[in-house]
């Protein structure tokens, strides 16, 4: 069973930014007004619900993110 955990920033994300800035060299960057990004981890192995939230919680800075496990 295939499983997919997805870590969120609780705050403002610094890669985010840095990508929101390179997109000003291009003729559409007006009408993005924001940028978030979501880090995606796959796993492959049948595991039970417990299990997956062990991993996602070994992915994650509690301080300043979260996970979701789909």
């Amino acid at each position: 069973m295939i499983s997919r955990i997805a870590v969120y920033q609780k705050v403002p994300d610094t890669r985010a930014s840095v990508r929101q800035k390179s997109f000003s060299s291009l003729s559409f960057h007006k009408k993005i007004s924001s940028i978030n990004l979501v880090d995606i981890y796959t796993v492959e192995k049948k595991l039970s619900d417990v299990q997956l939230e062990k991993v996602a919680t070994t992915l994650i800075n509690p301080v300043i993110e979260y996970a979701k496990i789909r």
